[in-house]
């Protein structure tokens, strides 16, 4: 084979074309198909994002059942609740309620005193606190204070001190202090319906 002549203007010529189709195939991949690689890899990232925001869906969606198995116990309790909380104007028939358990269990009130009425923090309950002094026995003090335990509304005694006490009278023999703390809906906070709603018409007498 001969030797290629750089100097012969022909090779020359041939070695420019060559060397222009070069730079113009380089430069339309440039121009054309990195832009569209880039565009791919853009789209490759939307896709695998989408995918992952579905799965994610997918999670919440096969959880939703069991989510709405809570929700459902959580409205259970608090319609429990609900109605072993009387509204605010209600409180007084615990007096009421008291006087005639004690009555029932041979232990005579001698004294009630409303005491402050807190809130504890709660933006939607109040404690009613009443401090109470009466007489019994320690076995019918006992009946009567499972009788408060086992009010319709929540109540809960504390704060007990007994005494010894002689009583010419009957049988009584201590002298006890305590508080029954009453919890209520705070004004306006009462949920709507039923027989304590503050817009309904509520026997007075009606059993905690």
């Amino acid at each position: 084979m001969n030797d290629i002549d750089l100097k012969d203007p022909v090779i020359q010529v041939l070695l420019v074309m060559i060397l222009l189709i070069l730079g113009v195939a380089y430069g339309g991949y440039n121009y054309l198909l990195s832009p569209a690689k880039a565009e791919v890899v853009k789209k490759q990232e939307e896709l695998s994002k989408l995918q992952n925001d579905l799965d994610q869906v997918r999670a919440v969606a096969n959880r939703l059942p069991m989510i709405q198995q809570e929700l459902d116990k959580l409205n259970e309790k608090w319609e429990d609740v609900s109605a072993r909380l009387p509204s605010k104007k209600q409180v007084a028939r615990l007096i009421v309620q008291l006087t005639n358990t004690a009555v029932t269990r041979n232990v005579t009130i001698k004294e009630i005193r409303p005491a402050p009425v807190t809130s504890g923090g709660s933006a939607v309950v109040e404690t009613h606190p009443f401090q109470i002094k009466a007489t019994s026995t320690y076995h019918d003090l006992a009946e009567f204070f499972a009788d408060v335990a086992n009010f319709k509304r929540i109540v809960k005694v504390e704060k007990i001190s007994i005494q010894p006490f002689k009583s010419n009278e009957s049988d009584q023999n201590i002298q006890v202090d305590f508080t029954v703390n009453a919890f209520a809906f705070k004004e306006g906070m009462a949920p709507p319906g039923g027989s304590d709603s503050d817009g309904g018409e509520v026997d007075e007498f009606e059993d905690w």
